[in-house]
């Protein structure tokens, strides 16, 4: 999930938001404290493209945001600490069993998607 990319890229030196673990609704309260408003909460699955993920302005969020994303269903759920930025460059890496030659991900500019697929 998107936690376990930004702990490799922090381990790998590059600068990533903090984020911490919400198993319960208290945990989420407890991250607006140590991050401040705005942050997002997000799924740990299926959370891409803005689907799964939530932004908290303001304590009056946090409730209707973890319903939404299933947090009393018992869907694991993060906090992270919300990142201005001008641009977003999403790479997704795709493998198929089996092969083992290196992905190759063309450039893209600013904001595109960059696609690696093995063939």
């Amino acid at each position: 999930g998107e936690d376990l990319a930004g702990t490799f890229l922090e381990a790998a030196g590059l600068p990533v938001p903090r984020m911490r673990n919400a198993a319960n609704l208290a945990d989420v309260a407890q991250a607006t404290t140590a991050f401040g408003f705005p942050l997002l909460l997000k799924a740990r699955r299926n959370a891409y493209d803005g689907k799964g993920n939530a932004t908290l302005r303001s304590a009056a969020d946090l409730e209707p945001a973890w319903k939404r994303l299933g947090g009393p269903d018992g869907h694991p759920l993060f906090v992270e600490e919300f990142c201005d930025f001008t641009a977003e460059l999403a790479v997704i890496v795709t493998l198929r069993e089996g092969i083992r030659d290196r992905p190759r991900c063309p450039s893209q500019a600013p904001g595109g998607r960059a696609r690696a697929r093995r063939s």
